[in-house]
């Protein structure tokens, strides 16, 4: 099990994200519109260069839903390795099946 203050801290980095996404799309965009104008993509740069570092998406890292766990996790189901072994074998998980032989 993470420590709840490592979860908490991914949380909070997942609602920056979510709340800046857009700004940060818009920016992006911008500079892509104005590759001509280079005065113009530095301006744009700086003000992307100002928003929060937690913002950006590239600070999410992935964590087990149940556990917490940093490692190993499947995205498609967002279990680690661990639960995704434990939950099949029980046929918890929808179309799969922990095979044996």
């Amino acid at each position: 099990m993470a420590k709840k203050s490592k979860i908490q801290n991914t949380l909070h980095i997942k609602n920056k994200v979510e709340l800046f996404a857009n700004k940060r799309a818009l920016l992006k965009e911008e500079m892509k519109k104005n590759k001509s104008n280079p005065k113009k993509v530095f301006e744009l740069s700086l003000k992307l260069d100002s928003l929060k570092r937690t913002s950006s998406k590239t600070r999410l890292n992935t964590r087990c839903n149940i556990t917490g766990r940093p490692k190993a996790v499947y995205r498609l189901f967002e279990l680690s390795r661990v639960h995704i072994r434990e939950f099949s074998s029980f046929g918890l998980i929808p179309g799969v099946r922990k095979s044996s032989w």
